[in-house]
């Protein structure tokens, strides 16, 4: 569980703004976009006017401004970008030379990374004296040995700092560029200990940086040193041999999340952050890359060499850094996965029930890979033919589709029916218009997984193999029985189909429980929050005399049901399965802790009885998800984190 961010900080996104240094660098990128959805304002300094227009408009945000700094290196870099935005009360430096092919180490790499970050400095304790928080983007080359320095024995943890001297690193530009990074954070250390400033510093220091690119990459070229790696391995053909390369790495997203907790964290103060998820190699990427993307021309990989290699690999322990950022860092599998997703670039075809309503999320996503057809009601017969006879082109079907509202007077007609004819329809219209479809994946629900009412069971432990025991005839009592049923009998219908049809496609379903976290874009009213964001939203609107509801029961963030959804069609062991994403256990009680421990300007909401989480948790539904966590490989969202953004997007809305 993620440990207490502050007050001030998490309570006031939208009053906050933070400054970015280097803001189009790839890291800066994913710092800035997850800033903009945390609903911060970000001014980035870019090193052209030309280059800030790009990115603003990528951001496609107005919480997002830009500054020019041409030179880091020269004195008083940053004076006038920091004397023009009083409001700013963070700042994140991650500007800093990246060069391999100076012939002068020591002017073009060594002195402009120390200048630089010495620069940002000065400038912040002359012109920001409203600044409280300093994060300085370092690297792990400023912690391990290398070359001759390297001790295969050693085990790194945050405590250690590159013995590399000033002298050797004058040698070449990779040595240089170990040094700059190295040299550039001592300075920051001595100059906080040195003048003792008003504001408070962290480090993020992380390895090989993986992952995605933060916006459409429309030109290879534009791939960061790390990136590249990945896409180097992609190149080779099927007879090319696996050139041999090994390291640590971390995913991008989570670098950019570590350098947000850093500041919003006390813990992170003075602190520097290691940031590692595990060791990699070539080899290793070749049977990732198979694995995952049959049509792949990669060379296969060799396991064996892969484990050889990754003895080689610095030793690390990084556990102080993980206790304090309380997250897992995403897998070595599904970092490439993702990323290999995000460049293939994929077309999608949703459909909608109005062009009202396709028009209004077309404009949210703005994006020329989006398009939609209209299919006002799913439970008519042949409702998505015309739509798939307009898209050869579609190879997965995701059918989220499915009747949810409980004022119903005719339990069967409205909610049964529709859900299970909603689903046999989609799985007709494949087999009939789609012979190009591999996969099919079906969103159920918990609701087909668990037993409730007179059927429930303390004792029972649910797993992936569990269906509900409700009968139709249940189904019929009311329209909450009515909801658990439709998801149970539609689900069935669509294993039962594929057994009988045999289809051309493999079949998934992804089963949440209920679904927290926020809207996918931002949201104009609070009406526009879905049921289970309404719970959040219910707590939100108690008065300090109201009690708070007994309510409880299983949860997972919206996002990692979106993560699961792709990971069904993309991760081959997938097919075939019941997905069982469930995060933990929740309660009203201790949705209310988590918002009274946050958000300072929220204490009329009424305090409760904060003991009586435990005891409510206790209450709910146990369950093992054990196997779909190994098939999807991913860390999910804790209840806090998820609590915090979607109240953080609830208190932005009308």
């Amino acid at each position: 569980m993620i440990s207490t961010l502050t007050l001030q900080t998490k309570s006031l996104h939208r009053m906050t703004s933070i400054f970015v240094s280097g803001a189009n660098g790839f890291i800066a990128q994913h710092i800035v976009k997850q800033l903009l959805e945390k609903g911060y304002n970000v001014v980035g300094t870019v090193r052209s006017a030309s280059k800030g227009e790009d990115l603003k408009k990528l951001t496609q945000s107005e919480k997002f401004s830009y500054e020019v700094v041409p030179d880091i290196g020269a004195v008083g870099a940053f004076d006038e970008a920091l004397k023009k935005h009083p409001e700013v009360s963070v700042f994140l430096h991650t500007a800093s030379p990246v060069t391999f092919t100076t012939n002068d180490v020591e002017n073009d790499l060594l002195l402009p990374a120390v200048n630089g970050t010495k620069h940002a400095l000065q400038a912040i304790t002359a012109y920001g004296p409203q600044i409280k928080r300093v994060v300085v983007t370092s690297s792990v080359v400023a912690v391990f040995g290398w070359y001759n320095h390297f001790d295969p024995n050693k085990t790194y943890t945050e405590e250690d700092w590159n013995p590399i001297t000033w002298e050797e690193s004058l040698e070449n530009p990779a040595t240089g560029y170990f040094a700059s990074k190295k040299y550039a954070e001592l300075a920051a250390w001595d100059y906080v200990k040195e003048k003792t400033p008003h504001f408070k510093i962290s480090f993020v220091n992380p390895v090989f940086v993986l992952g995605p690119q933060a916006f459409e990459v429309k030109d290879k070229s534009e791939l960061n040193f790390s990136a590249e790696i990945v896409n180097k391995v992609i190149k080779l053909g099927s007879d090319d041999t696996i050139p041999e390369f090994s390291g640590t790495f971390i995913d991008v997203r989570d670098v950019a999340r570590a350098h947000i907790i850093a500041f919003e964290k006390e813990d992170a103060i003075n602190k520097r952050l290691l940031l590692i998820s595990d060791g990699f190699t070539n080899e290793g990427l070749a049977l990732i890359i198979n694995k995952s993307f049959p049509e792949s021309t990669v060379p296969k990989g060799d396991p064996i060499k892969d484990s050889e290699q990754l003895l080689k690999v610095h030793k690390y322990d990084n556990s102080k850094t993980k206790q304090i950022l309380g997250f897992k860092f995403i897998s070595l599998e599904n970092s490439v996965i993702e990323t290999q997703l995000i460049e293939k670039n994929y077309i999608v075809i949703g459909s909608v029930r109005s062009d009202k309503k396709g028009d209004e999320l077309a404009a949210n996503l703005n994006s020329s890979n989006f398009s939609y057809v209209v299919v006002p009601d799913i439970g008519v017969s042949g409702a998505f033919d015309e739509a798939l006879k307009t898209h050869p082109e579609i190879t997965i079907f995701i059918h989220t589709a499915s009747p949810f509202h409980f004022n119903v007077t005719d339990v069967e007609k409205e909610l049964l029916v529709p859900a299970i004819d909603g689903t046999k329809n989609a799985l007709k219209s494949v087999v009939k218009y789609a012979p190009q479809v591999t996969h099919v994946v079906v969103t159920s629900s918990f609701a087909a997984i668990g037993a409730f009412g007179k059927y429930l069971d303390p004792s029972k432990v649910f797993t992936e193999a569990d269906w509900n025991p409700q009968t139709w005839e249940d189904s019929l009592s009311n329209p909450g029985d009515g909801y658990l049923g439709s998801k149970k009998f539609a689900e069935k219908a669509a294993w039962d189909f594929v057994e009988t049809e045999e289809p051309n496609f493999k079949l998934s379903t992804v089963n949440p429980p209920y679904v927290f976290g926020p809207q996918a874009f931002p949201i104009k009213t609070k009406g526009d929050l879905n049921t289970s964001s309404e719970v959040i939203n219910g707590i939100l609107k108690l008065s300090p005399s109201s009690e708070i509801p007994e309510n409880q029961h299983l949860f997972v963030d919206v996002r990692d049901v979106a993560a699961g959804h792709i990971s069904a069609f993309e991760n081959p062991d997938a097919a075939g399965k019941r997905l069982f994403i469930v995060t933990a256990a929740w309660s009203a009680q201790g949705i209310a802790n988590i918002i009274h421990k946050n958000f300072n300007k929220l204490k009329n909401i009424p305090v409760g009885e904060p003991w009586k989480d435990t005891y409510y948790r206790t209450t709910v539904s146990k369950f093992d998800n054990s196997k779909t966590i190994a098939t999807l490989k991913v860390g999910l969202i804790p209840l806090d984190v998820s609590v915090i953004d979607s109240v953080q997007q609830i208190l932005e809305a009308k």
